[in-house]
Parts: C-alpha cells; structure tokens; sequence
C-alpha cells in the first residue's frame, strides 16, 4: 500500500514535471521561432530597403552616364555646326569674290567702251569742224568763181578780142583750177559726210570700235609747194601772188605770207590751214 502510494506519488510527480517542463520549454521555443521570423522578416526589410537604394543608385549613375553622353553628343554637333559654318564662310567669300572679280571686269569693260565712245565723240566732233571748214572753203571758192566769170564776161564785152584774148585764155585755166578745186573739196566733204555718219551709227549702235578700225587714218599731208597757174612754177610764188595778174578791189585778197620759198611753210592737218603744225595745235579734239 504504502509502495503502492510512492509510485502514485512519483506518476504524478514526473507528469506535473512534464507538464511543467512543457508549458515551460514551449513558450521559449515559440519564442525563439519568433525571434527567426523576426530577423528573416528584418533581414526581407533589410533587404527591401536596400533593393530601392541599389536601384536609385542606378539610376543616378545611368543619369550621368546619359547627361555626359548627351553632353559629348551636344559638343560633337556645336564643333560639327562650327565646322560647317566656317566652310559655308569660306565658301561664301570664294563665292564674293569670285563675284567681285565678274563685275571688276565688267567695269573694266565699260570704262573701255567708255573711252572707245569718247574716241568716237571725238573724232565725230573733228569731222563735223572739217565738214564746217570744207563747206566754207566751198562757198568762198564758188563765190571767187562766179566774182572772175563777171569779170571775164565784163572784160569780154569791154575789150577787142586782140588784146583780150592772153588774159581771157589765163582767167579760164585759173577758172578750170578752181574748178578742179572745188570738185576736189566737194568729194572731201562727201567722204567726211559718210565717215561722219557711220560714227553716229557705231554711237548708236554700241559699236565696240570694231567699225571705228575700218575707217582708213587720215595720213599726215606735208605742206604743198608754192605753185602758180599762171607762171606755171614752183616755189617762186602762189597763184594770188603773182605780179602778173591785177586784183580787182572786190577780190578776195593775196595772202600775206612773204617767207622764204625754200623754206617748207608749218601746216595743220586739222584746220587745214597754214601758221602751225599738227603737233602745235591749240584745238583738243585729235582723230
């Protein structure tokens, strides 16, 4: 009985030991799982937060990748625009001055026909004042003429056929000469008339002076020999000088140059006129 008691005693004493034990051990082991879940659940955290630092570290390090990327690309494309605007400049001066140089030479062009027009102004100018000259000339010669064939008629109709006739026969070879003269001064003027008037048509025209070329230069004339037509001698005396001959009041008169005959007496051939030469010429306007 009694050793029935002790093992009771002792059943039940292991149990509440178990029990004890258990509902101690228990809660530490719950415990300590808890703790494990907490530090995986911290360590998940942990690893949570740092995931977005990692990824934001990322992305700023891709951002400076870009910005120096984007940064090189921009200074590429500023050197190439510079490039290109330099070679545009140095193609817009090449271009300039080829431009410029085109209209130097068409400057240069007109200047030249320019000069060329003042050639032919010129030359038209002398022309026109030759033209004027000859036609003076000519009216004073046909005036000279028509004063001697009064005078012949007069002194025909006056005189015996006797003693008129030497005079007669000399008054008619001085007539026939001037004659000879006018006709000669006619076709002058005829030929200044038609050179004067293909410079107006070049002038007109914008010749280049290509037609101005065709006309033939007037060669310089050396001053004539003293003639007389009524002595028929040179270097004596003129026509108007001779002795033999009497000068009605109404004539033109002799002209007054008494040099030396064999002296060559200064002509101009631009007035046409004796008293100075070509080169001493007070008149501006030259062919």
């Amino acid at each position: 009985m009694f050793r029935f008691k002790c093992d009771f005693f002792f059943f039940f004493y292991v149990l509440f030991s178990w029990a004890g034990f258990w509902f101690l051990f228990k809660p530490q082991q719950k415990l300590k799982t808890s703790e494990n879940k907490a530090a995986v659940n911290i360590d998940k955290l942990t690893a949570a937060n740092y995931l977005p630092k990692t990824f934001h570290f990322l992305l700023l390090l891709m951002d400076n990748i870009l910005d120096q990327e984007w940064t090189s690309d921009f200074a590429l494309l500023l050197f190439l625009r510079h490039t290109q605007e330099k070679k545009g400049d140095a193609d817009l001066q090449k271009s300039t001055g080829a431009l410029i140089s085109d209209k130097d030479r068409e400057l240069e062009t007109l200047r030249n026909e320019i000069a060329v027009l003042r050639g032919e102004n010129a030359m038209a100018k002398t022309l026109q004042s030759a033209v004027e000259t000859l036609e003076k000339d000519k009216a004073q010669l046909q005036s000279r003429v028509c004063t001697l064939e009064q005078r012949l008629m007069g002194s025909q109709t006056s005189d015996s056929e006797s003693t008129e006739a030497p005079p007669s026969a000399e008054r008619r070879e001085r007539i026939n000469f001037l004659n000879s003269v006018i006709v000669d001064l006619q076709r002058k003027n005829e030929e200044l008339k038609i050179k004067l008037k293909k410079l107006v048509l070049s002038e007109f025209n914008g010749n280049d002076g290509k037609r101005l070329k065709s006309i033939p230069k007037r060669k310089k004339k050396s001053a004539p020999r003293l003639f007389c037509d009524i002595c028929d001698c040179f270097d004596l005396h003129d026509t108007e000088d001779c002795p033999t001959q009497a000068q009605s009041p109404d004539s033109i008169p002799h002209t007054t140059y008494h040099g030396n005959p064999s002296e060559e007496r200064p002509y101009c051939d631009i007035c046409e006129v004796f008293g100075h030469t070509t080169e001493s010429c007070n008149d501006d306007q030259t062919f």
